[in-house]
């Protein structure tokens, strides 16, 4: 546990750092923030036998008295540990011409419902590149990732459910209380993307960019995972011009271009 504090402090000195060295030198900086859309795909291993439904198979196991297993209860519903989610919302991403970091804060729909709200922080080393004429850009980064899922708990049980009437009969009253614990969660993540700038200003991108990330909470917490990749189609708009080029290349490089 005190590992995941002791990353949390670095990684916060760490962005202080870059926003003071921005104060001073705000050109270095690019800030842009946009609309995302796309799908994800939650892998949360989830132990069904621990949890609420539980007692849903109980229910059914009294009314049958030649025998009812928790393995004929699984199948009947087609319980899953994995399952795919549409998900939209909002980002915003923070890199440096000269650093390789990179920060991206989050509002999207959980990886569970598109009815709640997920929220996350990523910071990491990563780095962002433009092409010649800053038309095309492309970035990448690894990091680490907090995140609170809104979703995450009730919600992901109900769509672990593959049987479609019984998961729709479920939803309508199934709703314990964080029934897979914590909806906040430690986690690696990787990101990489592709843009391309749609306006003379060369200030409104538009690309698909995808990502994975791997759940560490320790299983004291959560025996249930956050773990999940998937893929995004963005539109950002950055909010401030980084140079005169705005290419991100080395100084020395313009030099040798203009003589």
């Amino acid at each position: 546990m005190k590992f995941f504090y002791i990353l949390r402090a670095f990684l916060a000195l760490l962005f202080l750092a870059t926003l003071s060295l921005s104060a001073g030198y705000a050109q270095a900086v690019r800030l842009s923030v946009g609309f995302n859309a796309g799908a994800s795909r939650l892998m949360h291993q989830t132990r069904f036998e621990t949890t609420a439904l539980r007692n849903l198979y109980e229910t059914i196991r009294i009314t049958h008295p030649g025998g009812y297993n928790w393995e004929a209860f699984e199948e009947d519903f087609k319980l899953r540990q994995e399952f795919n989610q549409a998900r939209f919302g909002f980002s915003g991403m923070l890199t440096h011409r000269d650093w390789p970091i990179i920060a991206i804060g989050e509002a999207m729909t959980s990886s569970s419902t598109y009815e709640r709200f997920a929220f996350g922080l990523t910071l990491g080393l990563g780095k962002e590149f433009f092409s010649f004429n800053k038309q095309y850009s492309c970035y990448f980064m690894g990091g680490y990732k907090l995140a609170w899922d809104q979703g995450f708990g009730a919600n992901t049980l109900v769509k672990s459910i593959g049987h479609e009437e019984a998961r729709n009969l479920i939803s309508t009253y199934f709703s314990p209380e964080d029934p897979l614990g914590s909806p906040r969660g430690n986690l690696l993540a990787a990101r990489g993307g592709i843009g391309r700038t749609v306006d003379r200003d060369k200030m409104l991108t538009v690309g698909v960019d995808a990502y994975a990330e791997l759940d560490i909470t320790p299983s004291i917490k959560r025996e249930s995972r956050m773990t999940n990749y998937g893929f995004n189609v963005f539109v950002r708009f950055s909010l401030n011009k980084t140079t005169e080029d705005a290419r991100w290349l080395p100084d020395f490089y313009y030099k040798r271009v203009n003589y």
